[in-house]
């Protein structure tokens, strides 16, 4: 239901990254990695604001093997928010980045 519900509300708004984290965080749980990095591909060339949504993405890119890419982006971008900064030293703790 909730897949189905994220799938038309992307129709109806497709460059909303909130749309799409949600549909991609769904799929994920599924397992379904790859059509998951599609939904987060669509809308990453928009300006993403949220770093939350930002860093689901890279650490679906980590949990992909796909490092260098998932390190790319973090570069790309400047974190803030205490919030952020804690989640992103998490991954690279994780990830061993």
């Amino acid at each position: 239901a909730a897949e189905e519900h994220a799938r038309q509300a992307l129709k109806l708004v497709p460059k909303a990254p909130e749309i799409a984290d949600t549909l991609a965080q769904v799929l994920i749980d599924k397992g379904e990695t790859e059509d998951a990095k599609a939904i987060y591909d669509s809308v990453m060339s928009e300006q993403v604001r949220s770093d939350e949504i930002y860093l689901n993405y890279v650490e679906l890119l980590l949990k992909m093997d796909l490092t260098p890419l998932a390190k790319r982006r973090l570069a790309d971008r400047i974190f803030d928010a205490a919030d952020s900064k804690a989640r992103v030293a998490e991954l690279e703790q994780q990830y061993n980045l």
